[in-house]
């Protein structure tokens, strides 16, 4: 499943890459801006739900209350995509009125198919997930090229093709196995019972992508217009080791789940370490890669206008680096059900992360906006092994009375 979350991420930069050279810098930017926005909103109305169907061995809840929760998430997010286009319509115009808009067309077709890796990695068919996670990747950059350039630069077309293409794959790919699902497993208790339980992991991944995007929010206010669309494309890069990290935690998460399940401490912490340490080892790698050859590696994947940001892009790899580390103890504490201490740990920190960065930004550009990342990310790493450590003895120590 690994290589399947490789290539979808590869696709996602692709995309990058394509609206950076064939739409311009101000395109850049208004997609930076959607990314932005629609991070935080989507996180929020996930609700975590894919990882909360992984770690469900028992099938506990049923795939229709999944779904039914996942429709009411996904009319909540399109409606507040709606109210930020509106807002922001003054200040970027249609590029950036469309790109919000279409980007929620495209995350909310994104959530589905996230419910359904789910329930997939729950009945323990993971490469089906690797296969439509490599099929995205391959198409997304394509039909983003393909409106591009049939528009003759437009960034809405390149937008447009991206979720026409989502929407055919998943009716061709998944909606089946929707169809089996929903017909199995009728309806329980509801969507609201599923709410209730995952709302925790929704509240911490929307601060958690907030506390990232904050700097960003920054940079479009206290900066020039192109800034954003520079900062964004860094970024996106620099979080390699994070996406890596992230596969590798979703692969492992149903086997966690069962580790903890069956009351296997020893197992469940030699497996949890060990994907922090591969975390680490994967971030430390991004890191000596960035600092030997960030410029022209910018330079290559967008174009020579992005090279003097090497300096920036050394720092947000860092920063994506010690995030890798914490992200792999995440899910850790997933697999332990300790889901409000998510919400809690990046509820704190987005605040800190506004805090840093208003000063920062003003002070150093988007030099200033890499290092409140970086001080934000080695903050998270810190607390989530202290709290990791914590909450294994805690749980642990319940399944042995039990």
């Amino acid at each position: 499943m690994a290589f399947g979350h490789g290539m979808f991420s590869l696709g996602q930069w692709a995309v990058g890459a394509a609206i950076a050279k064939l739409a311009g810098i101000e395109a850049m930017a208004a997609y930076g801006l959607a990314l932005a926005i629609g991070g935080p909103i989507y996180f929020l109305t996930n609700m975590g739900f894919r990882s909360a169907a992984a770690r469900d061995a028992t099938h506990a809840t049923p795939a229709s209350d999944y779904w039914t929760a996942r429709l009411w998430a996904i009319v909540a997010a399109a409606a507040a995509m709606t109210a930020a286009a509106v807002v922001v319509e003054q200040s970027r115009g249609f590029d950036g009125v469309t790109a919000i808009l279409l980007f929620a067309a495209m995350r909310s077709i994104d959530c589905v198919f996230d419910l359904a890796y789910g329930l997939h990695q729950r009945g323990g068919a993971n490469h089906r997930v690797a296969r439509s996670l490599a099929r995205r990747g391959v198409l997304a950059p394509f039909a983003c090229v393909a409106g591009i350039v049939a528009s003759g630069g437009a960034l809405w077309a390149g937008l447009a093709g991206w979720a026409l293409a989502l929407g055919l794959l998943f009716v061709i790919a998944e909606l089946k196995h929707f169809r089996g699902w929903l017909a199995a497993e009728p309806v329980h208790l509801g969507g609201g019972a599923v709410i209730r339980r995952a709302w925790p992991l929704g509240v911490g991944a929307a601060c958690a992508a907030l506390e990232m995007a904050i700097p960003r929010y920054f940079v479009e206010w206290r900066l020039e217009p192109e800034a954003l669309g520079y900062f964004t494309a860094v970024f996106l890069i620099s979080m390699a080791p994070v996406v890596a990290s992230t596969a590798f935690g979703n692969a492992a998460l149903p086997h966690l789940g069962r580790a903890y399940a069956a009351g296997e401490k020893h197992g469940f912490v030699r497996l949890a370490l060990g994907l922090a340490a591969l975390g680490g080892g994967l971030g430390l790698l991004a890191v000596v890669t960035t600092a030997m050859i960030g410029g022209p590696l910018l330079e290559a994947i967008y174009t020579p206008a992005y090279g003097p940001y090497a300096d920036v892009f050394v720092i947000a790899v860092a920063a994506a680096a010690f995030r890798a580390v914490a992200a792999l103890l995440q899910f850790g504490m997933i697999a332990l059900g300790w889901f409000k201490t998510h919400m809690a740990v990046h509820g704190g920190l987005a605040p800190a992360a506004a805090i840093l960065a208003w000063p920062l930004v003003g002070a150093y550009g988007l030099y200033g906006a890499a290092l409140s990342l970086l001080a934000i990310a080695v903050l998270q790493c810190v607390v989530l092994t202290a709290l990791f450590v914590f909450a294994v003895n805690r749980s642990f120590a319940k399944t042995d009375k039990r």
